[in-house]
């Protein structure tokens, strides 16, 4: 983001104008309407959404639109949008719990009564078959190791 640019058209007064209107994604919509012309879009590596995973496999045309970029699909940052890991089963929710596992944020009761619940209710709820389905899904390339250290992340390749 170009901070200077944001605060030069008063990014949030103009954001704030929006603010009792009803859209269906409020933040993304305002953020689109007040920067229209001015947005660049990144890939979907950097921002992929459980709605964009499950539109990918639901929406045949949406399928053949998407299919290569999806394909090629190294992500980055997942965006939990709907149901989140700590209380539902959701897409890559593996990669959530590791990083959760290995942060300093870690409690190991939290852990323990959300993971291991939804992985019973995952076995109860569904099918083997519809159960193996979920379990393979696996990005193109592995995440790098990533650490939170108090004030900055480090990666390793």
């Amino acid at each position: 983001m170009n901070i200077p640019a944001l605060q030069k058209m008063n990014f949030t007064s103009q954001c704030l104008l929006h603010k009792n209107k009803k859209y269906t994604y409020q933040d993304q919509d305002i953020i689109n309407i007040v920067c229209k012309g001015k947005i660049e879009f990144l890939p979907l590596k950097y921002n992929y959404t459980s709605l964009l995973y499950s539109l990918s496999i639901e929406n045949e045309k949406f399928k053949n639109i998407k299919a290569k970029e999806i394909a090629e699909c190294s992500n980055c940052i997942i965006h939990y949008t709907g149901n989140k890991p700590w209380n539902n089963f959701c897409l890559r929710a593996e990669y959530w719990w590791y990083y959760y596992k290995h942060s300093i944020f870690k409690d190991e009761n939290f852990y323990i009564r959300n993971y291991q619940v939804m992985s019973k209710k995952i076995l109860l709820d569904y099918s083997y078959k519809e159960v193996k389905k979920i379990f393979l899904l696996k990005s193109a390339t592995p995440f790098p190791k990533c650490y939170l250290h108090k004030e900055k992340w480090t990666f390793d390749s």
